[in-house]
């Protein structure tokens, strides 16, 4: 049996803990516990207590699954390290959270455009593994598996959890609630990649979508994941979050 408890999200996360944050999603797998995200790290005692109110302690928490480098979605995932949980990352930019590669996530960017404070800074973690495309690997009676969903960002992937009557995609910020998307300016953004990841994840059997902003879809999420063809099919881009 798998539980999804959504214990972080900021202005467009339902305003369950500091502003920055993405979603972040406790996922419990029978004793075993998950963190798909982890945050800004601008406030991960917020994040903590929620976490600690569904019964599971932080320093329990087996894994933290990061969907891309974003600040978002890794700022808080030196304070997991700390802890002593294992960061789990997409191998292109495993070498940049690992170095705080600020360059590579646009952080100075953002931080000149007010997006963030100027005195937000990027902390460095150890990954402890690096994930592919078709990565794959079990959890009791879940298989989970990582598809490389990149276009919103170079290293976006989406974690798919299956049973034997469910499928759960925790897709970032690749594809949101009916059919929406997250295209920006930044350098690493490719509509021409995101094309083929919408594409991609549209060919699945999704039963539920999880994203990395906004609602979550706790069924039929293989309808609005193909709410982005008809655009595609035109050569437009479906419509963003934003």
């Amino acid at each position: 049996m798998i539980t999804v408890t959504q214990v972080a999200g900021g202005l467009l996360g339902g305003n369950l803990s500091h502003a920055a944050d993405c979603n972040v999603y406790l996922v419990q797998i029978g004793q075993s516990a998950l963190l798909i995200d982890a945050g800004s790290g601008l406030d991960s005692s917020l994040l903590e207590s929620n976490i600690i109110r569904t019964g599971v302690q932080p320093t329990l928490i087996e894994a933290v699954l990061l969907t891309h480098a974003h600040f978002d979605h890794s700022g808080g995932a030196a304070w997991f390290a700390g802890l002593g949980v294992p960061i789990i990352a997409p191998a292109v930019s495993a070498e940049a959270i690992e170095t705080a590669d600020e360059e590579f996530i646009g952080l100075p960017r953002a931080r000149r455009l007010g997006l963030y404070p100027d005195h937000v800074r990027w902390k460095g973690s150890p990954v402890a593994m690096q994930v592919r495309d078709e990565s794959c690997w079990r959890i009791s009676d879940v298989r989970l598996s990582v598809l490389q969903t990149p276009g919103h960002s170079c290293d976006g992937v989406t974690y798919i959890l299956e049973t034997q009557d469910s499928v759960l995609a925790f897709t970032g910020d690749t594809v949101f609630a009916n059919g929406r998307v997250l295209i920006s300016t930044e350098a690493d953004c490719s509509p021409s990649l995101l094309e083929g990841s919408l594409r991609k994840l549209a060919g699945l059997s999704l039963g539920s979508l999880y994203p990395g902003h906004g609602a979550s879809v706790p069924q039929d999420a293989a309808d609005h994941v193909k709410a982005t063809l008809p655009f595609l099919d035109q050569t437009l881009l479906p419509p963003n979050l934003l």
